[in-house]
């Protein structure tokens, strides 16, 4: 599994990893790296924001064009923190 991981790396994917154990970005700035990362399960996206809220009795949801734009979070994973120790 960690050589099949190590074989899809990509230039610089070490060094980001070990530099952070968290990560925040907005959509489009180092979204595809993050995401290839997550896709290799080396990161997990952070979901922690309300996207819905109660008014009056009423569900009022976020705007899904609002929800785009705001921030995202992503952490490294156990089997990330596992690769970056044996890459130590």
């Amino acid at each position: 599994m960690f050589a099949e991981t190590l074989d899809r790396f990509l230039p610089g994917d070490y060094e980001m990893l070990r530099e952070k154990k968290t990560f925040q970005t907005l959509r489009g700035r180092d979204a595809e790296v993050l995401l290839r990362l997550t896709g290799l399960g080396l990161l997990i996206e952070d979901i922690h924001r309300q996207q819905w809220d109660v008014v009056d009795t009423t569900l009022i949801f976020d705007d899904p064009d609002e929800i785009e734009k705001e921030e995202r979070v992503y952490r490294r994973t156990e089997f990330g923190n596992r690769m970056v120790s044996i890459l130590g």
